[in-house]
């Protein structure tokens, strides 16, 4: 296509934080943009996962500015796996990587991103999602909560 091969993952880290950052109306039209160009394939897997990965890592770091930060993020997590543009266990291991509060800001994050996900597919879909990543999930945030998560 002829665009820097950098471009995407760069097209959906200033994106995200513009999203997230910017006001609720930015924040919804981004977030939908994002969306639609993860359902209709436009921007590859690789990219949108390299694109997320600081979001996930410094989501913890984000809230001091942004109080709905993590919902934000799950939100848009919910969406991305929906449409299959990241994986779940990558997720986990960018969630893994925050330095501050890595349990309690993962779990916002999966609340908001099965609820993302079950709003878009159902709730069996966002089960059986959360069901194949069990194992990453669960490492990250625990039995108990994953089980409360996915009820």
């Amino acid at each position: 296509d002829g665009a820097h091969p950098e471009s995407y993952k760069m097209f959906v880290q200033v994106s995200l934080g513009h999203a997230i950052e910017g006001k609720n109306a930015e924040r919804i039209s981004t977030f939908g943009m994002l969306s639609l160009l993860a359902e209709e394939k436009l921007i590859s897997s690789t990219d949108f996962e390299t694109g997320i990965t600081d979001t996930l890592e410094f989501a913890s770091d984000l809230q001091v500015d942004v109080p709905n930060a993590l919902q934000y993020i799950g939100e848009i997590v919910g969406s991305f796996l929906a449409a299959k543009a990241i994986r779940l266990s990558f997720t986990c291991e960018q969630l893994e990587k925050m330095y501050d509060k890595k349990k309690e800001s993962s779990i916002e994050v999966f609340k908001y991103a099965f609820k993302a996900l079950a709003g878009k597919q159902g709730g069996g879909a966002a089960t059986s999602c959360f069901n194949a990543g069990k194992v990453s999930v669960v490492n990250l945030i625990g039995e108990e909560n994953w089980s409360n998560i996915c009820k």
